[in-house]
């Protein structure tokens, strides 16, 4: 049965590691999240899955993650508004904006920050279900060693496709 959950319906989470510092600030909601003791800060709101988790984060113009952290599960954000910066073990700063994609692999270590003049809002997707405190957090200077990269996907980047029956057609584009 379908169900709807409804953003004006979930509460802002402060939880994540640093979120209330200066600096670090940042607020979380989860549309889908696990059972009890898994990543949900909506419980009784949010559907519960044992398959994915979907949220959102805002950042704050000028606040990052804390540190880099890495995931049992793979990462995807999609950048809804404003700028930020992507960090990984590579060194190499990925950056990205408005309906732009970011690709983090299961144990990638990873951090953002927010580079733009306005604030920024991402929809973040989680692959699988993760265990309430099971994310790994790193000192800035901690050393990896054979780590995966994040990947960057950009709008400005990608083409409709118009293979479908129908594509071109009014009433079915």
């Amino acid at each position: 049965m379908p169900r709807i959950v409804r953003f004006r319906d979930l509460e802002p989470t402060w939880t994540t590691k640093q979120a209330k510092e200066p600096g670090f600030m940042r607020w979380l909601v989860t549309w889908v999240g696990g059972p009890a003791g898994h990543i949900n800060t909506n419980p009784g709101t949010a559907i519960e899955s044992t398959e994915c988790a979907v949220g959102m984060m805002y950042l704050p113009r000028g606040q990052r993650q804390a540190g880099k952290h890495t995931h049992g599960v793979t990462e995807i954000y999609v950048i809804l508004q404003g700028e930020l910066e992507g960090f990984d073990a590579s060194a190499h700063p990925h950056r990205a904006g408005p309906l732009d994609c970011t690709y983090i692999p299961v144990g990638c270590p990873h951090g953002v920050r927010n580079t733009g003049m306005e604030d920024v809002i991402l929809l973040w997707v989680h692959d699988g279900i993760e265990r309430n405190g099971s994310a790994v957090y790193y000192p800035d200077d901690h050393a990896f060693i054979d780590a995966p990269t994040i990947s960057v996907v950009r709008h400005a980047d990608l083409e409709p496709d118009w293979s479908g029956p129908g594509a071109r057609e009014p009433g079915t584009m």
